[in-house]
């Protein structure tokens, strides 16, 4: 049975015991154990104040009013002297709620007092660790930075020297004629650096018919059998843009900067303007490249894949096949206005010269 249960019982036990009649009969009333009136009365009190504590919840509100009810019937039932002790012991309550409020708001005050000292001393410490704190993680986001862009400049010469050796091989089955064994092995073996000469630019020729649709889409097939991480590494030249004067150079060494070893593809290269022989020349020679800016540019790494018009290869005779594309490039220079000389020298600096699979 809780106290509030056992309020209606307190209140009626003390409407049945005689109730001091004096102020000083109550208070010596008060000091006597719970078996008296008095005692029974401050237990109806504890009831009740109980009741109103319970009363912030909805449950409470309906227990505080029920015993509402019975402390004002117990007082009406009890009479003045009920009253009279009801309104001591209400008063002695009061007093000391007010006196515990008044004790716990002076400790409050003292402990703030006490804590104000140690917060000052502490603020100044604590602010010194949160900046120490920024300044630390500012340090090391910028020091992770700069070794993620380190190790991304060590890696790019890396990945950039590795492109031109990194044509699939196989791609040398679909651009060349399958009646050429010897050539289309050149050819892979080309395209995959095993014949490369590091002081030189390798390249290959391949000859197939006057379809300017054909000889594209060989070039482009060089391109796509490269690995997806040097697709920056490809380059595609179109001859009929190269007719300005170093347009080719301007072309090459900007590429070349940024991959020394890159893939370049150069389709209907017979119709290549006689202005760009010249940087081609430059760039397939013996430590051939460019001067950019003050800058030697080489291009000893790089792979040059071409693709020409030129005659139907038969017969299956790799090297002869081989000839009669560099004859037919020469011719188709030297008549587009490219001096003789310079269109044999280019003839020469072809490593490779295949039929091109139609």
């Amino acid at each position: 049975m809780t106290l509030v249960q056992a309020a209606p019982s307190a209140l009626a036990a003390a409407t049945r015991t005689p109730l001091p009649r004096t102020r000083a009969a109550s208070k010596k009333a008060a000091k006597k154990p719970a078996s008296s009136s008095t005692g029974r009365l401050l237990l109806a009190l504890a009831a009740a104040a109980l009741a109103a504590a319970a009363a912030r919840t909805p449950a409470g509100a309906r227990v505080a009013a029920r015993g509402a009810a019975l402390r004002d019937a117990g007082l009406a039932a009890g009479g003045p002297r009920m009253q009279e002790a009801y309104g001591f012991a209400a008063e002695r309550v009061g007093a000391g709620w007010a006196a515990g409020a008044r004790a716990t708001a002076l400790a409050s005050v003292r402990t703030n007092a006490a804590l104000a000292p140690l917060r000052a001393r502490a603020e100044p410490a604590l602010a010194a660790a949160a900046a120490a704190a920024a300044g630390v993680r500012e340090r090391t986001a910028a020091a992770l930075g700069a070794a993620v862009d380190a190790a991304r400049a060590r890696a790019a010469p890396a990945a950039a020297a590795a492109c031109s050796s990194l044509v699939a091989p196989s791609a040398a089955d679909a651009l060349v004629h399958p009646d050429f064994a010897g050539a289309r092995d050149a050819v892979a073996a080309a395209l995959a650096g095993r014949s490369r000469d590091a002081a030189k630019a390798a390249a290959v020729l391949l000859s197939g018919p006057a379809d300017d649709r054909a000889l594209d889409a060989a070039a482009d097939a060089v391109l796509a059998a490269l690995p997806p991480s040097c697709a920056q590494c490809g380059l595609k030249l179109d001859p009929a843009a190269l007719a300005g004067e170093g347009a080719l150079q301007a072309a090459l060494s900007a590429h070349l900067a940024a991959c020394p070893a890159a893939v370049v593809v150069l389709p209907r290269l017979h119709a290549l303007p006689p202005a760009a022989v010249p940087a081609l020349l430059a760039a397939l020679g013996e430590g051939g490249g460019f001067e950019a800016g003050g800058v030697r540019v080489p291009a000893g790494g790089a792979l040059l894949v071409a693709t020409a018009a030129g005659p139907l290869a038969v017969g299956g005779d790799d090297a002869a096949a081989g000839a009669a594309a560099k004859r037919s490039l020469v011719d188709a220079l030297v008549a587009g206005g490219a001096p003789q000389v310079a269109a044999d020298a280019l003839r020469r600096r072809f490593d490779v010269a295949a039929p091109l699979r139609v």
